[in-house]
Parts: structure tokens; sequence; C-alpha cells
């Protein structure tokens, strides 16, 4: 049975598109409270960013989101700060704006490419 993506108005699907799937993440038990405190806030933003009614713990499980909902087209596991830690694009109703996390991050990677602008200019004029 082919993978579909979770999200409404997402059409993607295994075998046919050339996506990754992503499995909504679960609770982590036994590794810690701050482990399985992290985990719980993940996968209830998580719910809270594919915002389906019909969802609830028995098919929660069998769900996917597909990489064209991610900005980088790829999950973020671990940094609670990217904006890839949580699906955030094309989720198929109207976004108010972008989230604080997604402005944090560009200003971050505006700031990376500046950094290695300078660099380079160093190493070339050897200012």
């Amino acid at each position: 049975m082919p993978t579909t993506c979770a999200v409404v108005k997402c059409h993607n699907r295994s075998g046919r598109d050339k996506v990754s799937f992503y499995r909504i993440p679960v609770v982590m038990k036994g590794q810690g409270e701050a482990t399985e405190r992290k985990s719980e806030c993940c996968r209830r933003l998580w719910l809270a960013a594919i915002n389906r009614a019909d969802v609830d713990e028995k098919t929660c499980n069998q769900l996917r989101v597909c990489s064209d909902h991610f900005i980088s087209g790829a999950r973020n596991k671990y940094d609670e700060t990217n904006p890839d830690w949580v699906p955030n694009k094309n989720l198929g109703y109207d976004a108010k704006s972008p989230t604080k996390s997604a402005i944090r991050h560009e200003r971050l990677q505006n700031r990376k490419q500046t950094i290695k602008m300078n660099e380079a200019a160093i190493s070339v004029f050897g200012f």
C-alpha cells in the first residue's frame, strides 16, 4: 500500500513522487523526563501543524508527512530552534505569518552567508 501525505490538499505519494516521508514523532518514554517532555511537545506541535480533525491516537501512528512541508526539504529531529523541527510549509490552510523560529532561522542563515563572504574577501584581498 503506498504512503500518502497526511497534510490536507497534499497529494504526494510514495513511488510516484520524489519526496521523503516522515512519521509523526512518538512520545519517548524511559529515556528521562526531559526527553519525554521534548518528544511530547514535538508530537503536539506536529499534530497542531497538520490540523486535521479526524486524527486520533490509533490513526496518528500511521500518518506520514512529506518533505514538501519543510523549509529545507527534510525534518530536523534534534534542534528545537530549527524551523524544520515541525512541518511549517504548504500545510493546506492559510498561514497567518511566518513563525518566529522561521524568521530567526532565516536571519541566522543570512549571518552565516555574510561571514563566509567576508572571510572570502579577506583571503582574496589580504585585509
